[in-house]
């Protein structure tokens, strides 16, 4: 299943994941994997409208890449950013998470973001810009 970034993807158990186009931020003093002093900014956002409560948890945690090869992009964050994650959600709730990657700035028109499924009979969801 794929769509492009700011897209939603649902899968057969009611559950939908969207993941927004980068928000490109300031590393900061203390950002970590930043490139060329920027953070691009992720949002994956999971919506529960199945009936089985889900374990959020690897799904907050893409593998993205970039590039013509699919150069893997290392986690990044900074004093504001990062360290938060997906729980358990229960049906109908909705969580957020916003994830920074280290990216080259002319490489954010070549990203593939990739999130786990609700289970792990789930193929992944598979985000383009």
């Amino acid at each position: 299943m794929s769509a492009p970034l700011g897209g939603t993807i649902t899968f057969p158990s009611g559950v939908k994941v969207s993941v927004s186009p980068p928000e490109v931020v300031p590393g900061g003093q203390y950002a970590y994997g930043a490139v060329e002093g920027n953070i691009p900014l992720f949002t994956v956002t999971v919506v529960n409208e199945g009936t089985e409560p889900v374990n959020g948890f690897t799904m907050a945690y893409p593998r993205v890449t970039y590039g013509a090869t699919g150069t893997e992009a290392q986690r990044a964050n900074n004093e504001n950013v990062g360290g938060g994650t997906l729980s358990t959600i229960l049906p109908g709730e909705t969580q957020s998470v916003k994830v920074g990657f280290g990216i080259p700035q002319v490489e954010l028109p070549s990203v593939r973001v990739e999130v786990m499924g609700p289970s792990y009979s789930d193929f992944p969801a598979i985000f383009k810009s």
